[in-house]
């Protein structure tokens, strides 16, 4: 695959009604083209727990409808991707790594936006195919000092709400969290 056309590192504000935000393989929801074929494949627990094992779907999920800024950032093969300095100073829980397989295309979007046409509402990552563990970071970017404008609102360089590592697979499979809730509660 040309480095051209591979995505290091895309931000974008993604928007779910379902509680639920995605990294998904856009090749495996081909067969999503209407209502009927999303909650045949999506709208139960065991569906969705289904795709997570799998590696095809990865949970960005904290129960909460919203609009939130997500960083997803890739990693080669041979070369890992890291949190920076800054977001590391502000993570509010991590998760364990999800498995993700892709054949190349990767999405992002809100849980009720997977399907075979995304309805323009999904960002979309070329990541070359293959095996790889996302592990996902909340971020409090409020707890930075100057990351809301004087209306209260995140400022312009304020850090994510979110930030997805996605990193090639190393050595033989690891173990991946299949719960679709993306982090524990704090103990």
């Amino acid at each position: 695959m040309s480095r051209a056309l591979f995505v290091m590192e895309t931000s974008a504000r993604v928007v779910t009604g379902a509680g639920m935000l995605a990294l998904w393989d856009v090749a495996r929801y081909r067969s999503i083209v209407d209502y009927d074929s999303w909650e045949l494949e999506l709208s139960g627990e065991r569906e969705l727990h289904r795709h997570i094992r799998a590696g095809g779907l990865v949970p960005i999920n904290i129960g909460a409808d919203g609009a939130w800024q997500v960083l997803v950032r890739a990693g080669r093969p041979g070369e890992r991707v890291r949190l920076t300095e800054r977001e590391a100073s502000f993570v509010f829980a991590t998760s364990e790594p999800y498995l993700l397989v892709t054949t190349g295309r990767v999405a992002l979007s809100g849980l009720e936006h997977i399907d075979a046409a995304g309805a323009g509402e999904e960002i979309e990552l070329l990541v070359p195919p293959g095996r790889y563990a996302v592990t996902l970071h909340l971020i409090d970017w409020a707890a930075e000092p100057g990351s809301r404008d004087r209306n209260g609102r995140p400022a312009s360089h304020a850090l994510p709400d979110f930030v997805a590592l996605i990193n090639p697979e190393q050595g033989e499979p690891g173990r991946y969290r299949t719960r679709a809730v993306s982090f524990d509660p704090p103990s």
